[in-house]
């Protein structure tokens, strides 16, 4: 089992990095800073993921009777923002990806300040010293796993454009032939989990919650269907990472709380997937219409 964890955590790092490069390649530093520019829908992602998604987490976890670590699982993940699947499934689903990817940075820089903060206020004033959580860790993750190779993407796409044309689609293979790879491996590296998980009201929840929370995206993604999706994607899946290093340090003494998030991930990404891959053949379908529609007038 050790070693299948570390082949999966292998392909998840080699997933990361070429999506990000993928996506960095296809961008161009004027689209994400007209993302920024966009203070009303930046501003709109921010108060789903920061603000709506941790109250509702929270009032779940007080009306549906899951055991304590469930919850603890199943809200530290919840309040964790940020995850570099979002920007894939809405490359996948061919929403947005400009915004989704300035989201995706955005909150990952802030979920850094605003995860141990909601801890702080969900387990109250005496559990505060347990919710003290080391940034660095993470800072040091985002930049070298997320921000970096993107970065690099966008400098080449900026500078070499030729060459961005070139080194783009094998960069896209690589990350597509790797995502199902990592979907399996996490399924059978927590089978265990999942197990140990029926019956306790935490599988159930985590498919609810991923539902209402691309949902509230989708709500608050302003009048276009691309940013629409996007952000639903940007806010149903959270940052599985950031939530694994939380329960890490935080609740060491606890292991099910990381078999909570972990299985939150898998539940998550293989909803979104499915919505994913139905969004975009929906646009095929939707485009083929109007070329047929067009080539009937002419």
């Amino acid at each position: 089992m050790e070693g299948l964890e570390v082949f999966t955590n292998t392909f998840l790092l080699i997933f990361i990095i070429s999506t990000m490069v993928s996506i960095g390649l296809g961008l161009s530093l004027r689209q994400i800073k007209n993302v920024l520019s966009n203070y009303g829908l930046m501003a709109r992602g921010l108060i789903v993921n920061f603000l709506l998604i941790p109250i509702i987490a929270w009032i779940m976890t007080k009306i549906i009777p899951m055991d304590e670590v469930t919850a603890l699982g199943f809200l530290v993940v919840s309040i964790s923002a940020g995850a570099p699947f979002g920007p894939k499934l809405a490359q996948i689903a061919k929403s947005d990806v400009p915004f989704a990817v300035t989201m995706m940075f955005v909150l990952s820089v802030l979920t850094v300040i605003a995860t141990p903060l909601w801890l702080s206020v969900f387990l109250g004033p005496s559990s505060s010293n347990n919710a003290s959580i080391n940034p660095l860790p993470l800072l040091g993750q985002i930049l070298v796993i997320y921000i970096l190779p993107l970065i690099i993407g966008l400098f080449v796409s900026s500078k070499y454009s030729t060459n961005a044309q070139k080194y783009r689609p094998v960069a896209l293979k690589v990350s597509n032939v790797s995502f199902p790879i990592v979907i399996v491996g996490m399924v059978a590296t927590n089978i265990s989990g999942f197990q140990s998980l029926i019956g306790s009201l935490g599988i159930i929840t985590s498919i609810i919650s991923v539902v209402v929370y691309a949902i509230l995206g989708y709500i608050f993604g302003g009048p276009q269907i691309a940013t629409k999706r996007s952000l639903a994607f940007d806010s149903a899946v959270r940052n599985v990472g950031l939530g694994l290093l939380v329960a890490a340090q935080v609740f060491s003494n606890q292991p099910n709380v990381g078999v909570m998030v972990a299985t939150f991930g898998i539940i998550q990404i293989v909803i979104m997937g499915a919505i994913g891959v139905l969004w975009s053949k929906r646009r095929a379908r939707d485009a083929s219409e109007i070329t047929q529609q067009s080539s009937t007038k002419t």
